[in-house]
């Protein structure tokens, strides 16, 4: 990768990552679509995320580094893509991983 490219890239220590992806797994501020009552409560000042439908509390959830829901842009970006068939694409291919990861492929 050119190192221009690279001076654009933000790093975060692994520890800190692992730190962050827990607060997110964990947090009310994310919650689930469906039964959503699971998590560690808020903080004073913390409000629940804003999902990819840019729906409050819609239980799916398209964050940056800090932690923070997706701008517009991202969701509106996520709508076209939602509108062109991409979540079905997508979920065709994840569940084609999982049966070549586990063996559990058709004939078996």
């Amino acid at each position: 990768m050119p190192e221009e490219m690279l001076q654009n890239l933000v790093f975060v220590p692994v520890d800190e990552s692992g730190e962050r992806h827990l607060y997110l797994a964990t947090s009310m501020r994310f919650p689930a679509l469906k039964d959503g009552n699971d998590g560690l409560l808020l903080r004073d000042g913390d409000e629940l995320a804003v999902g990819t439908t840019g729906e409050i509390g819609s239980g799916m959830y398209s964050v940056g580094s800090d932690c923070e829901s997706a701008s517009p842009e991202v969701r509106y970006l996520l709508a076209g893509m939602r509108e062109k068939g991409m979540m079905d694409e997508i979920w065709k291919h994840t569940e084609a991983e999982f049966k070549c990861i586990t063996g559990l492929g058709e004939g078996l």
